[in-house]
């Protein structure tokens, strides 16, 4: 039984075709580990995703993120897990291919958050929210299981624009995903 689902997988694979159309509408969740470009350490994030397609080549979508990472807690320096929410808007274009099983792309996108900052004073620490800007570039390759199912990979590089001091320059990463095409409204 255990060797009966990948080879499923496999048929199901080898025979679906899939390629995006004007008005396509997909969600996507991604998971990822980034490595900083400068410094130790290292973050990771889950993902999910709305892409319009205003045609077969050209798409845009916005993106929620929950990003995980340790740092030194502001009360007792200890390492401690923190969470950023970020919001992501971007640009993709997409390379069809003849056999409609591949759809490789290369995009740009924006995210912006708000972080927690201390500021020691002689009366005490000062808590701040302050933001966090990146952008950057990715390029991937969605591989289709099914006529409405995706496995997505892709390679990401975001650069700081603006956020407080101690974050990095930038941060590169291997995203990891499944998109899944809605059903078109006949």
């Amino acid at each position: 039984m255990e060797k009966l689902l990948p080879v499923a997988l496999l048929f199901i694979s080898i025979v679906a075709f899939s390629q995006v159309e004007k008005g396509d509408k997909e969600i996507g969740m991604f998971g990822n580990f980034n490595a900083p470009t400068e410094g130790a350490g290292g973050s990771g994030s889950i993902a999910v995703s709305l892409t319009n397609y205003f045609s077969p080549n050209f798409s845009l979508g916005v993106s929620m993120l929950m990003s995980f990472y340790t740092a030194p807690s502001f009360s007792t320096g200890e390492n401690e897990l923190k969470l950023t929410p970020f919001l992501g808007v971007f640009a993709t274009y997409n390379f069809l291919t003849s056999n409609a099983k591949l759809l490789p792309y290369v995009g740009a996108e924006y995210s912006f958050s708000w972080v927690e900052t201390v500021e020691p004073t002689l009366a005490g620490p000062i808590v701040a929210l302050e933001a966090l800007h990146y952008a950057g570039g990715k390029a991937g390759m969605k591989i289709f299981i099914t006529e409405m199912v995706n496995f997505d990979i892709n390679l990401k590089y975001q650069t700081l624009l603006s956020g407080p001091e101690g974050y990095t320059a930038g941060n590169i990463g291997v995203n990891f995903g499944i998109g899944v095409l809605l059903p078109r409204r006949q």
